[in-house]
């Protein structure tokens, strides 16, 4: 038999460990063990299972294999680490004191081995709120401690105050099962939560309890008092269910820090069996777009006729002018009708045939001119009177569509002009967002027929209400702008700064620029603004593949004269060999116009093969061979050399042996100038070398010299 011995039952177990400050310190739990097994298959662990305070509900559980340790008979003991201890404590949401009970349980495995730990721990968990050996799958094999479990109250000494606060949420469920409770075993009710830690749909979690009327979950929260707590609730399966099964909408209280109950009517509803509805469209002023009229009465209802009647399109907005039956249910043998009132507000459809055909699908489709004059909006369509067959019993849900008329300046399609709406122009402009054929239509809300940074800021002078209508033509766009860059040199490996100057400009409300550069030769680190100069602009710059895209819009214009607007920083490639290569502004617009380029390539050579401090070239005086860089190297060095007049060239690698190792250059006919040459630590096969002391040489012409580096590894 096994008995308990300590922590003796109802005594405190203090421990000193933060997850912060973990200690090697133990607790330790001790039995003694009155029957030693000569059975290979007996086997023993420890359980533990951490309780809340009140006693109510076991958290969460830990066993472990002590076979070992009750091999024997005696008294035997296992320590379990206090930070694990306190780490179990935190994830149940009681870090600072809760309850354990313990127990040591030995048993015999009938089937070798294929009834695992975690099965018995299991079923010790049911045990526990049983009561019943039933609860073992099997009970003769399994023998319990004679005096257990024992129950101690743990504390944590290192936590001052418990941070956690209950959120509970008792959920109305009625309407969903009818008041059967039958229904969750096919359904599962699931919540997602945004609080401090994460976000709506970012996890999914399922409730704890499940009644007739109510469903029930519940969470531990360390989130401030006055956080928001945002939740929605979903079924699974959502099929039959509307929205998908999904709530419509996100609810939201305020986290008050404190054990809260949070009562709640699940926002979903099962789908009419059947309904009539009228699809969406959407278009700008001047579009033809069509709606259709849609039927799903089941598979068993046969329709021979049918009477519609729509209204409500909008006033002058949106008038309808035709209806037809393109890509609908009605069969080549119906015959059909149809009266659009002089508004073109009401439309009256009929249609009946001899051969039945099953309602689920579209009726029937009708076209709408959109007015050229349309502010834009969303306008319904109503169904006000439906009849099929003769049949004026049938119940059936109606679902209302509409017209989504894109306003001028709404580039977000979603009813209303924001300043929202500018970024999506500057945003495309630049690449990093892509507007389809109408919304670059409604972004032109300056009538120019084209899509510019001046449409952006146009846009944000309406918002603030300094334009009263749109499209709107300003008074003078016309700019006077140039753009410049310049030139300078620099070396392989280095970062350099390439100013962006706007000379004699004025009345500069907006500017889109691009600028072209060699990826073999520059990378862009990053693109830097002058915000003071730039005050009171919304600028969105993108960085491509060789490319460098900027756009710009505000409500005022920037000041007169030549200004620097900010630089993009470059760096030029370490193993770069060339003389010189280019940054240059591709395309430049100032308001709506082309811009001027002064100075539109800036020319930036490579300082290792000139010798002007400008950058504008040379011829070395004298032939020599350069000391290599970097010396000790891995994996990689540049080797310099300078020549004063065209020449055959070889370069070659040599170990202290005297052997040749690699030819980097062989007899290469070479002008004048100042050269390097990249050696990779491989011989010419490709191959690694290995680490030490090599020998580099020239052979320039006449000219030959020798120099000395190291190879780290």
């Amino acid at each position: 038999s096994i008995t308990l011995v300590e922590p003796s039952d109802g005594y405190y177990i203090y421990i000193t460990s933060s997850l912060a400050d973990p200690s090697d310190d133990s607790t330790h739990f001790v039995w003694v063990n009155d029957q030693s097994s000569n059975n290979d298959a007996d086997s023993s662990l420890l359980w533990i299972g951490f309780v809340d305070p009140d006693f109510e509900d076991v958290l969460d559980f830990v066993y472990v294999d002590v076979t070992n340790e009750n091999t024997g008979t005696g008294q035997r003991r296992f320590g379990i680490r206090n930070d694990y201890l306190a780490e179990i404590m935190d994830n149940v949401g009681y870090p600072d004191s809760l309850i354990i009970i313990w127990d040591v349980i030995r048993y015999d495995d009938p089937n070798s081995g294929n009834w695992a730990w975690s099965s018995v721990a299991q079923d010790y968990y049911n045990y526990v709120y049983t009561g019943s050996d039933s609860s073992f799958s099997y009970p003769e094999n399994v023998h319990l401690s004679e005096n257990g479990y024992f129950a101690n109250y743990l504390v944590n000494t290192s936590v001052q105050e418990n941070p956690y606060h209950s959120i509970d949420f008792s959920v109305d469920v009625g309407h969903l099962t009818g008041g059967d409770s039958t229904f969750w075993d096919d359904q599962e009710l699931h919540i997602t939560i945004g609080d401090c830690y994460e976000g709506i749909g970012d996890n999914w979690y399922y409730l704890d309890n499940y009644y007739e009327e109510t469903a029930e979950v519940g969470f531990y929260s360390d989130c401030e008092a006055g956080t928001d707590l945002e939740y929605q609730f979903r079924i699974v399966p959502g099929d039959g269910w509307s929205n998908g099964g999904s709530e419509p909408n996100v609810s939201m209280v305020v986290d008050r820090g404190v054990d809260t109950t949070i009562y709640h009517q699940v926002d979903i509803q099962p789908l009419p069996e059947h309904y009539v509805g009228i699809t969406e469209s959407g278009g700008i002023p001047g579009d033809t777009v069509s709606v259709s009229v849609y039927a799903d009465l089941g598979e068993d209802f046969d329709m021979n006729a049918f009477q519609v009647t729509i209204a409500g399109l909008g006033g002058g907005d949106i008038s309808a002018v035709g209806v037809d039956t393109v890509g609908t249910i009605m069969s080549s043998d119906w015959i059909w009708s149809y009266f659009i009132s002089d508004s073109g507000n009401v439309v009256i459809t009929a249609g009946a045939g001899a051969e039945a055909v099953t309602a689920m699908g579209s009726l029937f489709n009708v076209q709408f001119v959109i007015d050229e004059s349309s502010s834009g909006g969303l306008f319904p369509v109503f169904i006000t009177d439906v009849m099929f067959n003769e049949d004026e019993e049938i119940q059936f849900e109606t679902d209302p569509g509409g017209i989504m008329v894109l306003g001028i300046g709404d580039v977000s399609m979603n009813g209303s002009v924001s300043a929202f709406d500018a970024s999506l122009i500057l945003q495309h402009l630049v690449g990093l967002d892509t507007l389809d054929t109408d919304q670059e239509a409604i972004g032109d809300v300056t009538d120019d027929n084209s899509l510019s940074a001046l449409d952006a800021a146009i846009i944000l002078d309406y918002v603030v209400g300094l334009v009263g209508d749109l499209p709107h033509t300003p008074g003078s766009s016309d700019s006077d702008a140039m753009f410049a860059i310049e030139g300078g040199t620099t070396e392989p490996g280095l970062t350099f700064e390439v100013p962006i100057k706007l000379t004699d400009g004025s009345n500069v409300r907006s500017f889109e620029l691009e600028f072209d550069y060699d990826t073999e030769a520059l990378s862009v680190d990053r693109v830097v603004w002058d915000t003071e100069v730039l005050s009171g602009l919304q600028i969105v710059d993108n960085q491509q593949e060789g490319v460098v895209k900027v756009s710009a819009a505000g409500m005022g214009s920037l000041p007169s004269g030549s200004l620097t607007l900010g630089y993009i920083k470059f760096s030029m490639n370490e193993f770069f060999n060339g003389y010189e290569t280019n940054v240059t502004i591709s395309r430049a617009r100032a308001n709506e116009s082309d811009a001027i380029f002064d100075a539109s390539v800036g020319v930036y050579t490579n300082s290792m093969l000139v010798i002007s401090d400008w950058g504008d070239g040379g011829i070395p005086m004298e032939f020599a061979l350069k000391q290599n860089y970097p010396n000790p190297f891995n994996p990689s060095t540049l080797i310099r050399y300078q020549l004063p007049e065209e020449t055959n060239v070889t370069v070659s690698i040599y170990d202290l042996m005297g052997r040749k190792v690699r030819t980097l250059v062989y007899g290469e006919r070479q002008l004048a100038g100042y050269r390097q040459v990249m050696w990779n630590a491989t011989n010419d096969l490709g191959q690694s070398v290995s680490a030490g002391m090599y020998i580099y040489m020239i052979q320039a012409g006449e000219f030959r010299q020798t120099k000395k580096m190291v190879l780290l590894k």
